[in-house]
């Protein structure tokens, strides 16, 4: 009968074999533990305790707004004017120039004859950017892993299939994100630059990217890197200045804006909210939401040390300044970030296991240090019964040598001789008087326990 083999995949193929935590010390990891725990129960209630914010204009919202101006760029009508009058007719506030949509990426959807053949060229790009990040986590996570992401990345990027997402620049600028950053991580670094420099042309809300990958070519030592992206964003803030210019010379007296700033300081809210905005999450719950923050965000802290450290540090970024920065009603932010919030997803486990496992383990530094000398199992040079007398030697590293003395030399040599020379004198056990062995016992029985002397275990 035919043998069938069936090989099974190794550890490092269905989990990471070790992450960054299995190095913390008990205390450290504990306390990891515990804080973990106390975000996790801080964002539960945050998400039950949220309430959608009110609408801010009394019209049909973003969507149907970009839908309008891209049909009057279709029709041929300059961008700036359409874009006014559509901001005016919807009640928008029109003298923020970063409430303006750069025009960049709504001219090129209306190049499409319709927008959806424009969503399907969004699908096909959101389907490049999957793949990749795929092939990503086959190289440094495993097998397994790389398919046991799959769904999650799925409901990430599912938004590209909602009617009208293409119209949301922010949806295209998160995929372009995150094609980048597998690009960088793939070591396929001119693509990567080429498509962040993409990214920020099509929402300023790249920017942050674009500053950490600039970070991080210094970081390595990457002159001529350094060298292009600082020449992108001087390009884009002449860009910008230019968008500036052509926003206020639209501006007339019927134009108002509002008096709220971007700057909110909305922490902890925001942040669930924006995580909500992952793709198919935006209908789940909220409490789903806050669950998929704060374990993606251990995964994206453990991040190996091997790996690029493109994505985690871009996640980092981007929570740390939309806990300050950001509307309740900006939470579709989000979608810049969440697409590479996910791929955290891959070390949780991992590092859910490493850091209990620090936690629990009991290490005791002095104690292995013990264990490790002993292990060296010098060769005995004491007898049995000379243990009290060379109590030294259980604590050394090495061989003990002739020392066995328990108090300073010179008082112990004195006393020892006097007392030796007054015993000697006065001994006369089986015809020995004045023999100067060091044995009290007899020589006989003696040389039977000095055979220990000198042999290893």
């Amino acid at each position: 009968m035919a043998q069938v083999f069936v090989e099974m995949p190794s550890t490092s193929e269905w989990m990471p074999s070790r992450t960054p935590f299995r190095a913390l010390s008990p205390w450290v990891a504990r306390g990891a533990l515990a804080t973990l725990v106390f975000i996790f129960v801080v964002l539960l209630a945050v998400a039950f305790a949220y309430r959608d914010p009110p609408p801010a204009h009394p019209g049909d919202g973003d969507l149907a707004l970009y839908g309008r101006i891209v049909a009057r760029l279709q029709a041929g009508e300059p961008y700036y004017p359409a874009a006014h009058a559509e901001m005016l007719a919807g009640h928008y506030g029109t003298l923020s120039v970063p409430g303006w949509r750069m025009p960049f990426y709504l001219s090129l959807v209306s190049l499409f004859p319709t927008v959806d053949l424009a969503q399907g060229a969004l699908i096909v790009l959101t389907l490049m950017a999957a793949a990749t990040a795929l092939l990503v986590l086959l190289r440094t996570a495993g097998r397994i892993t790389a398919i046991a992401i799959t769904p999650f990345l799925f409901v990430t990027l599912g938004g590209c299939l909602v009617p009208g997402v293409v119209l949301y620049s922010e949806y295209a600028c998160g995929i372009l994100v995150l094609l980048s950053a597998m690009c960088f991580a793939l070591d396929r670094r001119s693509g990567g630059f080429i498509i962040g420099v993409l990214a920020l042309f099509v929402r300023e809300l790249a920017l942050p990217y674009v500053l950490v990958c600039l970070l991080l070519a210094w970081q390595q030592g990457r002159r001529r890197e350094v060298s292009a992206w600082l020449a992108s964003l001087i390009a884009y803030v002449a860009y910008y200045g230019w968008h500036a210019y052509m926003v206020i010379s639209q501006l007339g007296p019927a134009d108002g804006g509002t008096t709220d700033g971007w700057l909110r300081f909305g922490g902890a809210s925001f942040l669930v909210s924006a995580a909500s905005f992952a793709g198919l999450l935006a209908s789940a719950p909220m409490y789903v939401a806050a669950v998929f923050l704060v374990f993606a965000l251990v995964g994206i802290i453990a991040w190996p040390d091997g790996a690029d450290r493109t994505t985690p540090l871009t996640v980092l970024v981007y929570l740390f300044t939309f806990a300050f920065v950001g509307k309740p009603l900006d939470r579709y932010w989000g979608e810049i970030y969440t697409p590479l919030l996910t791929l955290g997803l891959a070390w949780t486990l991992p590092a859910l296991r490493d850091l209990i496992g620090a936690a629990a383990a009991r290490r005791n530094a002095a104690a292995e240090s013990r264990a490790a000398r002993c292990a060296l199992g010098p060769a005995g040079k004491l007898a049995p019964d000379q243990r009290l007398d060379h109590r030294h030697a259980r604590f050394a590293v090495v061989e003990a040598g002739d020392g066995g003395k328990l108090f300073a030399a010179r008082f112990t040599k004195r006393l020892r001789t006097t007392n030796g020379d007054l015993f000697q004198r006065l001994q006369a056990v089986c015809r020995e008087a004045r023999h100067h062995h060091r044995d009290l016992l007899h020589p006989a029985f003696r040389k039977l326990r000095q055979r220990h002397v000198g042999v290893g275990r």
